[in-house]
């Protein structure tokens, strides 16, 4: 089924119900990161409009967009008093505007939403009334269905897994380091408990520490009733494009590689984890662990690579994948476009 279709399905169902806003809801920021997003940020917008939880706060933050982000944006804030717009008078990067959004945000709960991805009606509801059941929780991350371009169906769904289900420490914390979807970043949070961590710091993947900090001092949850359609393009980013992309048009110095600036993130923020020093120190030894492994096999991918033909490095690539690296918490809908958007670009085989 379409994107669009669902959307309007959902909407036609929550119509029905005809769900009211009334002076007991706490408010609910929501913040979209923008740079040259003029294509989609109207739908996006359009999408959280029509929420069936209405007591928002919608602040869009632009990046020094060079489209006609601006003046969408400008539009948007004149309909709805809903809607703040803040202009940054330079590109730096989503490292910024996530950072920046989360500080400006005034409500008791709080979540990011990207300006070329979609949400039905209920989403924001849905994820409210999670939290709500869930008192403990610090997070209620999204069932994600994730798009290509130029492709009506979904290619991918994934959830977070029940990580309450792993009674013991270590095997808890070993699936926040492998089983965390970094779609979790478009959950809904509690405002305050998300200010309280380190926040995006100036290193790529800080968002994926980020989830890790919210999983070591509280309890994320998924909800199956929370669907977000997140939307990919055709070809993985490199890593020139994700300095750009995290950093804008700010010139750092490249002194360490990506997994580096990741690991030393994650063990910043285990070592401020409300634990024990013991349980503090042991979370150190499993982030080392877990990428001590990812290492392991990214060296025996770069070796295939070397000495097998593409045709059969491609094949010995898919098979280590499923049998090594694939979660069981993401569901496969499309296993040919998949391999080639989600696993073989990622290990450097890069086709249109």
């Amino acid at each position: 089924m379409c994107q669009i279709c669902l959307i309007v399905q959902k909407q036609s169902k929550m119509d029905e119900r005809n769900f009211q806003k009334n002076e007991l809801e706490p408010l609910i920021t929501v913040g979209i990161p923008v740079y040259n997003g003029g294509s989609t940020l109207s739908s996006c917008i359009d999408s959280l409009k029509m929420q069936t939880y209405t007591n928002l706060e919608i602040l869009i933050f632009d990046n020094c967009s060079e489209d006609n982000t601006r003046e969408i944006s400008e539009r948007a804030q004149s309909a709805d008093e809903r809607i703040r717009y803040h202009l940054s008078d330079k590109n730096l990067g989503t490292v910024h505007s996530f950072s920046s959004l989360l500080g400006l945000a005034n409500g008791k709960f709080f979540m990011w939403a990207a300006a070329d991805d979609l949400r039905p009606p209920d989403y924001v509801e849905q994820a409210f009334l999670h939290l709500q059941a869930n008192p403990e929780a610090s997070l209620s991350a999204p069932v994600t269905e994730g798009y290509v371009e130029g492709i009506d169906e979904p290619i991918y769904r994934v959830k977070v897994p029940d990580f309450e289900q792993r009674k013991g420490y270590i095997s808890r914390t070993y699936m926040y380091l492998t089983n965390l979807p970094a779609t979790a970043i478009y959950g809904l949070f509690r405002t305050e408990e998300a200010k309280e961590t380190l926040g995006w710091r100036r290193s790529i993947a800080t968002d994926v520490a980020f989830l890790f900090e919210i999983a070591l001092r509280g309890k994320i949850v998924s909800n199956n009733d929370q669907v977000l359609v997140m939307n990919r393009r055709k070809m993985w980013n490199t890593i020139d494009d994700d300095y750009r992309v995290f950093f804008g048009d700010e010139k750092l110095h490249r002194n360490w590689p990506p997994f580096i600036q990741l690991t030393i993130d994650r063990i910043r923020r285990a070592l401020r984890a409300p634990k024990s020093l013991f349980l503090r120190t042991l979370t150190v030894l499993l982030i080392f662990a877990c990428e001590l492994r990812r290492l392991t096999f990214m060296t025996v991918v770069k070796i295939l690579r070397r000495v097998l033909s593409e045709k059969i490095f491609e094949a010995s690539v898919l098979k280590l994948y499923w049998a090594f690296i694939h979660q069981s918490n993401v569901e496969v809908l499309d296993r040919d476009v998949y391999e080639k958007r989600m696993v073989l670009q990622r290990y450097g085989v890069r086709k249109s």
